[in-house]
């Protein structure tokens, strides 16, 4: 992953319905203003969830699967990238994106390294910036689900074969077991018989 510094494709990612998950983005910013605008952006090919704090986002997302979350650096009480560390332990799939109306590198820097952020933007963003870059995230999100779907699979996969081995193992120490003694019985009739 990447961010958004020189970030140019545009990849257009459809809306998974159906058999597809459709992917739920949550942007948090204490401005209603600039939610409300990312929510009208995004609504037609996205389930969008707004928050206007960092708690606000916290408690959704330990009701929704989120797969990408947008939030702003500067908001009252938590920074950005202290909400998204935050989010991180509460659902890790969910790819973090940071908004930032401030060339505060510092902040930035906090920020991947805390909340392990993929993207980050500055404010004002332009819209296809914005959109490419939720469409990379989205994207990302899904991966991540589909991997960590095929590791339980293995896993579990794996479990099934660790009882076929105990089984298949106690089923040779008992073979090794009969033979053994079927040897030590032919010998003593060997012994007897001399």
């Amino acid at each position: 992953m990447a961010l958004s510094e020189g970030f140019s494709d545009s990849t257009n990612l459809q809306t998974r319905h159906g058999n597809k998950r459709q992917s739920t983005l949550l942007f948090v910013d204490d401005e209603r203003e600039i939610t409300a605008s990312l929510a009208d952006q995004f609504h037609r090919n996205y389930h969008v969830v707004t928050a206007a704090d960092a708690n606000e986002a916290l408690a959704i997302l330990k009701l929704l699967d989120v797969s990408v979350i947008v939030a702003d650096q500067r908001m009252p009480g938590k920074t950005g990238t202290e909400m998204l560390a935050e989010a991180r332990l509460i659902n890790p799939n969910a790819v973090r994106i940071l908004l930032t109306g401030y060339a505060d590198i510092e902040a930035t820097i906090q920020a991947v390294n805390e909340g392990q952020i993929s993207f980050y933007l500055k404010k004002p963003w332009r819209s296809d910036e914005m959109e490419a870059i939720i469409s990379k995230a989205v994207e990302c999100s899904i991966s991540l689900h589909d991997n960590n779907r095929n590791l339980e699979e293995l896993r579990n996969i794996n479990s099934k074969l660790e009882e076929q081995v105990k089984v298949l193992t106690v089923q040779l120490e008992q073979c090794t077991t009969k033979l053994k003694e079927a040897r030590r019985t032919k010998l003593a009739v060997e012994t007897d018989d001399d």
